[in-house]
């Protein structure tokens, strides 16, 4: 996807999320989540999960290429999570990035998956939309 396509998709997101998203007041109960705020988690789970099997598939060409490829293979995993963070940001959640350690040409390097977090929920203001 283009940059430019992503960041469209993404303020279109923002506006569906900011014109179908309901305040909770301070001190009320837990809600359930609305439609929209459901619909927005599974498509940041989804953009998450797209760029988690890029990474694998670099990963993978990394470990099988002859030659020493590893700071190539960061800058791209930078750039996938730099993406994914601003595309999953403009729907409302936040991404953590837990390392995992791989053999790569020779030497150990750590690669960090992408997971969806609601930041609501870390803050732990109990009005979280999952």
């Amino acid at each position: 996807m283009k940059n430019s396509l992503k960041r469209t998709f993404a303020a279109v997101m923002l506006v569906m999320t900011l014109v179908f998203g309901t305040a909770v007041p301070a001190g009320a109960k837990e809600k359930e989540p609305t439609v929209c705020e459901q619909v927005s988690f599974r498509i940041a789970e989804g953009v998450a999960e797209a760029a988690n099997a890029q990474i694998e598939t670099l990963v993978r060409i990394a470990q099988r290429t002859p030659r020493n490829d590893v700071r190539e293979l960061l800058i791209a995993v930078d750039k996938i999570v730099r993406d994914t963070k601003f595309v999953v940001g403009a729907l409302g959640y936040e991404i953590e990035c837990e390392y995992t350690t791989y053999y790569i040409d020779g030497q150990y390097v750590d690669i960090d998956p992408i997971r969806v977090i609601d930041p609501s929920v870390v803050r732990g203001n109990g009005s979280g939309k999952k």
